[in-house]
């Protein structure tokens, strides 16, 4: 099994940690079609349950982190600059499954 980590003493070691190993792209609506869509979460619709509620918990990870460091990059549409933290919150509605 492949590690991004060089040995068992590196990794983090509390749940706070392992927020910063957290990677999440964020889209590119002038990229392409898809990422369009996942900008104004018109992708969402498709999304099984499953993938729904894990697409939901790795953008909480993505926004504690952002919260945590302070650093919040942008997308950028057109002549719109979206913060990525007022992204992340809109997906995190977004994604949100009812529990049964």
């Amino acid at each position: 099994m492949h590690s991004i980590f060089r040995d068992s003493t590196s990794y983090p070691k509390t749940p706070q940690q392992y927020v910063r190993w957290t990677a999440y792209r964020l889209p590119d609506p002038l990229f392409s079609h898809e990422d369009w869509l996942r900008f104004c979460h018109a992708d969402v619709v498709g999304l099984s349950r499953g993938a729904k509620w894990a697409e939901h918990q790795e953008a909480q990870r993505a926004l504690a982190h952002i919260e945590r460091t302070g650093q919040d990059a942008c997308i950028i549409y057109g002549t719109e600059h979206v913060p990525a933290s007022t992204w992340l919150r809109e997906r995190i509605r977004a994604t949100r499954t009812v529990r049964s």
